[in-house]
């Protein structure tokens, strides 16, 4: 602990050189989301509202701390200090006083913020994500079925992937009012028993040592069960990521079609489970790198079809509205709108 209490008093007093003569606007704020390889900054207009321009993008190797890439920010934007109000998107659980970055060695001091803001909010990344989809404009939505989610109250849930998995709910009330649920159901354990799938996530259970959703449901996840399926078919281990299988796919590669198929099978499954438990019957977010490369594979009736648990509430999962949305900044553009709607 001696080191990390030395780092964050050196947090604070870099954040406090960074901010002197504050800039004065009443919703005027940095907004920065804090990922395993990245931290991405940018600045809201005096509504709050995230101004793109703004966006700078570091990577974590070239930043012992946070603070340093806050005051590389606040340097190279020609800022006389930072703003009053601070909105942070966490790839982690944003709980207690110092919060640690997943599978990285940053971590965000609640206390060096509270020393420097006025206004300050840390949320997950994901819990982001889903501010920023309930906020998007309905006619950016494609549809993924019969009909793509609108702006009606109700309940939504949110799901994306790359290399990692997210999910999240939220609820918007008859007055506009949102209320998002941030969820660390991407590390819960992943059960499906589909025949064609369960045989090959046991394979890859056996592997790991474990399989949670995220394990499958991702880039890594994706290419894992594309060389499970190469091996089956008496081929070698060839596939690194996502890209590898879609793009081998794309060449017509037996192992890769297939795994898009059952992969894209399996979110499906995924979804409709996390739908029963959420209730959320009034619409599903699919977002995210993959789905936006797996769209045609997503909306083939027959792959979509895994949506619908069978059960007594089959029918209203077979109404429920489904879309696929890609947001650029979409964690920026997200903790922008939380925070603006702090008091």
């Amino acid at each position: 602990m001696h080191d990390v209490d030395l780092e964050l008093v050196s947090d604070e007093a870099r954040l406090h050189q960074a901010r002197h003569e504050p800039v004065v606007e009443a919703k005027t704020a940095v907004v920065a989301n804090i990922a395993r390889t990245s931290i991405t900054f940018a600045l809201t207009g005096a509504d709050g509202r995230l101004r793109p321009e703004t966006v700078h993008r570091y990577d974590s190797a070239a930043h012992a701390t946070v603070s340093g890439a806050f005051f590389a920010f606040s340097k190279e934007t020609g800022l006389s200090g930072l703003p009053k109000r601070c909105g942070i998107a966490v790839a982690g659980v944003p709980r207690g006083d110092t919060i640690s970055v997943t599978n990285s060695r940053l971590f965000i001091s609640k206390s060096a913020l509270k020393a420097v803001f006025d206004q300050w909010l840390v949320i997950n990344d994901f819990a982001a994500n889903a501010w920023s989809v309930s906020t998007a404009d309905p006619g950016l939505v494609q549809p993924a079925g019969a009909a793509a989610p609108g702006a009606r109250p109700g309940t939504y849930l949110v799901i994306g992937m790359w290399h990692g998995l997210g999910v999240a709910a939220f609820i918007r009330d008859t007055g506009g009012h949102v209320t998002v649920l941030p969820t660390e159901a991407g590390h819960a354990e992943l059960v499906d028993s589909a025949p064609e799938i369960a045989p090959l996530v046991e394979i890859i259970r056996r592997r790991n040592g474990h399989c949670t959703a995220e394990t499958l449901l991702t880039s890594q996840g994706m290419a894992a069960l594309a060389n499970v399926l190469a091996g089956q078919q008496g081929g070698a281990a060839r596939y690194r990521s996502a890209e590898d299988v879609i793009a081998a796919a794309g060449r017509g590669d037996c192992a890769a079609r297939k795994a898009s198929v059952l992969f894209a099978k399996a979110l499906w499954r995924y979804a409709g489970n996390l739908t029963l438990v959420f209730g959320a019957w009034d619409g599903l977010f699919l977002t995210g790198r993959i789905v936006d490369a797996l769209r045609p594979v997503l909306a083939l009736p027959e792959v979509r079809q895994g949506y619908v648990i069978p059960g007594p509430f089959a029918n209203l999962l077979h109404d429920v509205p489904a879309g696929f949305l890609l947001i650029e900044n979409s964690e920026l553009h997200g903790v922008a709108e939380a925070l603006r709607r702090l008091p």
